[in-house]
């Protein structure tokens, strides 16, 4: 089971990487879209209400990217340190709050006794 959770961990770590990568570029993009003041005019002209755009949009982009953060310096621990019971509990609730799948199963595999 160790094997599976260290497989299911480092596949967690490539998404991992790849949404921080996204989810960065698209924080960057809101904020220079949202600086913009004819794009911005453009969409007050359209009755596109700005406020819940900004409040969702960018509130939820940034909690994946301090998520899959946090996630991402954990797993890097947690593949250091496979042993330690304790890091594949923290990488579950991790898991949860990044909402990816293979940190979740990683988890429970790693938490499985080998016998």
């Amino acid at each position: 089971m160790k094997s599976a959770s260290k497989i299911f961990y480092i596949i967690g770590l490539v998404t991992n990487i790849i949404f921080l990568i996204i989810f960065t570029l698209g924080l960057i993009g809101i904020i220079i879209v949202l600086t913009d003041p004819s794009f911005v005019q453009e969409l007050v002209d359209q009755e596109i209400d700005l406020s819940v755009l900004q409040g969702i949009g960018l509130g939820m982009i940034i909690y994946v990217v301090v998520a899959n953060l946090i996630v991402l310096v954990l797993t890097i621990i947690a593949l250091k340190q496979e042993t330690n019971k304790i890091i594949h509990i923290i990488l579950l609730v991790g898991g949860i709050v990044a909402w990816d799948p293979f940190y979740i199963f990683g988890a429970i595999f790693g938490l499985i006794p080998e016998k």
